[in-house]
């Protein structure tokens, strides 16, 4: 529980913002932070070294696929950008998963189908549809958060990707998002995705991933930490997620506190074009020129880490 809290919850705080010209009414604001007691990135890698000192002889970095040689898919993409589209594009087929398991009817045939069928997201909704609507539905499915801070230090960033959909259980995690080239997807024609690799290019760009989730109706959240480990002789890491006694941790957490879904924070990822808030070198330019007819809408919140007078976790953009 104290490494999932120290990592995972993020802090948010609400407050009246007064107009600093004193035209307007004060407005409310909302500031963030990863986790409490945010400093830096590199808090991650503090806490994790003290939740390995109490399960001492109990923590197992266990390979991908069993492998330790699985850095292949990890390094296919090469832009940071890039490859974290494919998180996106995760969070979308997380939503369509859930509803599919309720449905008992012929499957739709195309992910276009899907969201028409059970979120109403016919041709052109996105774009001509009810906006207030689209924002309601975007921030209940499929939400990305980028917490950026210096621009000088290219992994000061830690990127969320938080989905609302069908979720996973300790059980299910590596036979799932812990594997690679599974195609698990292959015949479901309802979901995007294929291979099952593309969203793991995201871990050559961070330091640390926490990847936590609660399948639909659990009482209990499952997390783990993914790392790239470099042996003294080795020519190429490897990529391990993080076990006790051999299994993914758990731990109950109410749904108010984490809802149902996943969340995958990418820790001191080398973000160094993302860090404007708005314009083509920005989150929000990467994912309007990224994703190429997109299924689902997509929240958005940038905060602003830098200690320049402001309050740290000032939220720069949001939409």
């Amino acid at each position: 529980p104290d490494l999932f809290a120290a990592l995972a919850a993020t802090v948010t705080t609400t407050v009246k913002q007064p107009d600093p010209k004193g035209e307007k009414s004060p407005r409310l604001q909302t500031y963030s932070w990863p986790w409490e007691g945010f400093r830096s990135w590199r808090d991650a890698r503090e806490r994790l070294g003290n939740f390995e000192k109490k399960f001492k002889g109990k923590i197992i970095w266990h390979p991908f696929n069993d492998s330790t040689s699985n850095d292949g898919p990890m390094s296919l993409n090469a832009f940071p950008g890039r490859a974290f589209i494919e998180r996106v594009t995760n969070e979308g087929d997380a939503n369509i998963e859930l509803k599919a398991s309720l449905d008992s009817s012929k499957m739709p045939e195309s992910p276009r189908e899907a969201v028409a069928r059970w979120f109403g997201l016919s041709d052109g909704a996105l774009t001509s549809g009810d906006k207030d609507k689209v924002q309601r539905l975007a921030a209940s499915t499929v939400t990305v958060a980028a917490f950026v801070g210096n621009p000088d230090d290219p992994k000061d960033c830690v990127l969320d990707a938080r989905d609302f959909g069908i979720g996973l259980t300790a059980t299910e995690m590596p036979k799932t998002i812990l594997t690679l080239n599974r195609g698990l997807k292959k015949n479901k024609l309802y979901l995007t995705g294929k291979h099952g690799q593309g969203a793991s290019s995201t871990y050559q760009f961070a330091d640390l991933t926490l990847i936590a989730s609660r399948n639909t109706g659990s009482k209990k959240v499952a997390f783990t930490l993914v790392e790239g480990t470099w042996d003294e002789e080795g020519k190429t890491p490897t990529y391990c997620y993080l076990t006790v006694d051999g299994l993914i941790p758990e731990v109950e957490v109410s749904e108010a506190d984490f809802p149902a879904g996943t969340l995958v924070r990418h820790i001191g990822y080398t973000a160094a074009d993302l860090f404007n808030p708005v314009g083509e070198n920005s989150m929000y330019g990467l994912l309007m020129r990224s994703l190429a007819e997109p299924l689902f809408p997509v929240w958005l919140q940038v905060y602003n880490l830098r200690d320049e007078g402001e309050e740290l976790g000032y939220p720069t953009f949001a939409g």
